[in-house]
């Protein structure tokens, strides 16, 4: 894990790009300027909460790449007060002739894409809003 020793101002904004795999996640923390925080955790909610909690007092904006696991981390973030974007790998900007791949490499791409903020989102529906529209079409 690396951490930076800098002090947040009140009102700060933080970006966070999460890298989600099955097993582990790996998280980068950061402000517009500065990398805060980025390592891998177990790869659940609570352990993201914890690291999200140590900056509750500012404004969290978070971004993963769409994928398998859909969309209910938007819908935990979303419940906790941070701001989500699901973007669509697609259409995350690329370097050209870099194409070593990993994990910490792709969860600081998504902080820094989202901080200058140049990510696109995906249109996902939330859990209560998918129930509802069950209802409907089965009539129940």
């Amino acid at each position: 894990m690396k951490r930076t020793k800098k002090e947040l101002q009140p009102g700060d904004r933080v970006f966070v790009g999460i890298d989600l795999h099955k097993k582990k996640w790996h998280v980068t923390v950061r402000t517009a300027e500065l990398e805060l925080f980025s390592g891998s955790i177990p790869g659940c909610w609570k352990a993201l909460e914890r690291i999200l909690d140590r900056y509750k007092e500012h404004r969290i904006y978070t971004v993963y790449e769409a994928g398998y696991f859909g969309f209910w981390l938007h819908d935990h973030l979303i419940d906790y007060g941070a701001e989500c974007i699901v973007t669509p790998p697609s259409l995350i900007p690329q370097e050209y002739g870099n194409k070593v791949k990993t994990d910490r490499r792709d969860s600081r791409k998504l902080a820094y894409f989202l901080a200058k903020g140049m990510l696109k989102r995906c249109n996902g529906v939330r859990l209560d809003k998918w129930v509802f529209c069950d209802m409907i079409l089965h009539g129940s």
